[in-house]
């Protein structure tokens, strides 16, 4: 399947179903090791298919999504999707257009950039279409998209968070994390704070 996202054309599928992953895989000349990006609808999906939720996420998710901002989560390894994948990146896209269309879907969905594995993405649907034309089964051409950046990834595994890659709304990424730390330190300083009075006491 080849869609529009909120930051560039992408390839995708269900990413529960092995035979489908399999042909993604297969067309994009791609390693199987190599784990996909996967779109939700709302941020509470995230518990479907990260195996920890870490507390911090709401804190992020409440700042940063719906947006172009993937997050990584830990997963288990022996569960799907991906069997055999540590992590997993979600993102939960701005678009309204594509937040309805996965709900349609009542499911997740992979998105990964349309292009060969080491080559650059495809900026035009029509170009798309024509290379993966045997292989796509559902094309939803929206012309030219206006925004061509992909999305910026943080890694929600670490504390504070890490950015992996700068993207789409980077800036706003940057100004949540340090907002994050600021209200680490007033907690850490509150608490520091209660016990001082406590041992006076």
């Amino acid at each position: 399947m080849l869609y529009p996202t909120d930051t560039i054309y992408g390839l995708g599928c269900d990413p529960f179903c092995d035979r489908a992953v399999k042909k993604l895989t297969h067309l994009k000349r791609r390693l199987d090791s190599q784990p996909y990006l996967v779109l939700v609808y709302r941020p509470e999906a995230v518990t479907q298919l990260a195996s920890r939720v870490p507390g911090l996420f709401a804190f992020f998710s409440e700042r940063l999504w719906p947006g172009p901002i993937t997050m990584i989560f830990e997963k288990e390894r022996n569960k799907k999707p991906f069997v055999g994948n540590d992590s997993i990146g979600i993102r939960c896209p701005r678009w309204s257009f594509l937040r309805d269309f996965l709900r349609m879907l009542g499911a997740p969905l992979i998105s990964t950039s349309v292009n060969r594995s080491g080559e650059t993405p495809i900026r035009d649907p029509e170009d798309a279409a024509r290379q993966f034309s045997e292989g796509i089964d559902l094309f939803l051409d929206f012309g030219k998209l206006l925004h061509n950046h992909p999305s910026t990834i943080v890694d929600l595994r670490y504390d504070p968070p890490r950015i992996l890659r700068e993207g789409a709304m980077l800036q706003r990424v940057q100004d949540a994390i340090r907002e994050w730390q600021v209200v680490q330190r007033t907690m850490v300083a509150a608490m520091s704070r209660r016990k001082g009075d406590t041992a006076a006491r």
